[in-house]
């Protein structure tokens, strides 16, 4: 033990990314104290005020210090939003490359999943989900990708619904979305109908093409919800 300081028993937990500090007794010596990398233990000084504390009282927060790959778990909902055989895609170019998206985006903290993909339709289609019939999941993939940059990328859940919509709906919908980037800049992306029978010759993303293609029908049944998961054997990042 260091000279003059005294062991306090704590309680570890992660957080968004960041070791909590707990206390579990109802009293221990009340200072502070620095500390890096694994936790195993606290050690405060002895000259610090006693005095009593909730037992859970949060102590201390650090950002954890090594951060893996698919440490991080994100869900994103999407959506098939069928109009007669069309669907709607967000076609997104860029030097080099064009690809498609589902309407959607990731799930923010506390909110059920229906309520964000209510949002995320708002957002991105400008579409009221009272306006279309109720949606029903139909995929679910799961997306471990690596990716440039220093931040190590999120293991992804997507959660894929389908709805349907009327002509005189469409009629109403945004025809240009654009994408907030982390530089405060925005990215075009033009929403565009195609016959989802030409899905599987699009680049589009989640990797849904192959399964959206073979549906005989946009109202067909859905067999096997599972989709093959995106990794890096099967998709490169854009």
């Amino acid at each position: 033990m260091h000279p003059g300081k005294v062991p306090v028993h704590i309680h570890l937990r992660r957080a968004s990314g960041k070791i909590v500090v707990a206390a579990l007794p109802d009293y221990f010596v009340a200072a502070e104290s620095s500390f890096a990398g694994d936790i195993k233990a606290l050690h405060l000084p002895l000259s610090g005020a006693a005095r009593p504390r909730p037992r859970g009282e949060i102590l201390a927060c650090m950002t954890d210090p090594t951060p893996t790959p698919f440490s991080r778990v994100k869900i994103r909902t999407g959506a098939l939003v069928f109009c007669g055989d069309d669907v709607a895609l967000i076609r997104r170019d860029r030097t080099g490359s064009i690809h498609y998206t589902l309407p959607g985006g990731n799930v923010r903290h506390s909110e059920a999943l229906l309520d964000a993909l209510r949002r995320e339709l708002d957002e991105e289609l400008r579409l009221d989900l009272d306006d279309a019939t109720p949606p029903e999941l139909c995929w679910i993939q799961d997306q471990m990708v690596t990716r440039p940059g220093p931040t190590p990328p999120p293991r992804k859940i997507h959660m894929i619904f389908r709805c349907h919509i009327t002509t005189e709906v469409k009629g109403r919908l945004a025809t240009n979305e654009y994408d907030n980037l982390p530089d405060g800049s925005q990215e075009l992306g033009v929403i565009e109908w195609p016959d989802y029978r030409k899905a599987k010759e699009l680049p589009l993303f989640p990797l849904i093409g192959p399964a959206l293609t073979a549906l005989p029908t946009p109202h067909s049944p859905i067999g096997n919800a599972w989709l093959p998961p995106v990794t890096d054997s099967n998709y490169t990042w854009i």
